[in-house]
């Protein structure tokens, strides 16, 4: 009959239901996302009052359940569902204060679990890899959600940026979600100007093979340390940049930056 009105219901009494297992109150959340479902208010009420004890709930656990719901097309019902709950404080405290579906909501359909994370942490991106690190998720998850909010703004000025810094990020694997974010945070002109730069140019124009690398500075005879990194930044910068165009220039002018 609960299926029937699409309702989510506790079996027996609700309180006994999540005191057994904590997690069933963040797992209510992503059903009644998942399926589209209204929350029995008896359910709701022994949720919320029990919502803090999910900090004795396994960080991998939570985490898991947070991917699972974040990754969902109604995950911005499920951010709502969060804050009825009361599970902001206890699962994300660092949201309390900030917690937004505005941008949640803007997301493509398709977005996975880093951009929808992303996108929720954006009030807090200074503390995102803290976040990450709590909830255990992946070192590739990790990294995805760090460049995405390190990057939050990058195309906010996207007509006026060098080639030098706008090609490496069109070139990056997480671009089309960078984008996204973009958009969806409403700086849409400079989305728009890198989507249109990405689809235009061939990848060996945004990500040229370099024209000079450590092994031809050894061949050279210059003893690796700690000056070949920004050397061969400042030479993969003027490539892209054009005012290097070939091996000659770029060792001519590493030769004069490392003297």
């Amino acid at each position: 009959a609960d299926l029937d009105r699409k309702l989510l219901r506790a079996i027996g009494n609700p309180t006994d239901r999540f005191t057994e297992d904590k997690l069933r109150i963040l797992r209510a959340v992503r059903m009644a996302t998942r399926f589209d479902l209204a929350v029995d208010p008896e359910t709701l009420t022994a949720g919320r009052a029990l919502a803090h004890e999910i900090k004795a709930v396994s960080a991998e656990r939570i985490g898991e359940e947070l991917r699972k719901l974040l990754a969902h097309p109604q995950r911005a019902r499920g951010v709502t569902l969060l804050q009825e709950f009361g599970l902001v404080e206890p699962v994300l405290p660092e949201l309390v204060k900030s917690i937004s579906n505005e941008i949640v909501v803007a997301l493509p359909v398709s977005a996975g679990f880093p951009l929808a994370f992303a996108a929720l942490l954006l009030p807090a991106a200074d503390s995102a890899k803290a976040v990450c690190n709590r909830l255990r998720l992946s070192n590739d998850e990790a990294k995805h959600v760090g460049f995405l909010l390190t990057q939050r703004e990058a195309f906010r000025e996207a007509r006026s940026l060098a080639k030098s810094r706008l090609y490496p990020l069109l070139a990056h694997p997480f671009v089309e979600d960078l984008i996204a974010l973009h958009e969806a945070s409403g700086l849409i002109d400079g989305a728009a100007y890198a989507r249109e730069v990405l689809t235009n140019r061939p990848r060996d124009v945004l990500d040229p093979p370099p024209l000079l690398t450590g092994d031809d500075l050894r061949n050279a005879g210059h003893k690796p340390g700690p000056a070949f990194k920004g050397v061969l930044e400042r030479i993969r910068a003027g490539q892209l940049d054009g005012e290097l165009n070939s091996f000659d220039e770029a060792m001519v002018a590493a030769q004069a930056a490392l003297r």
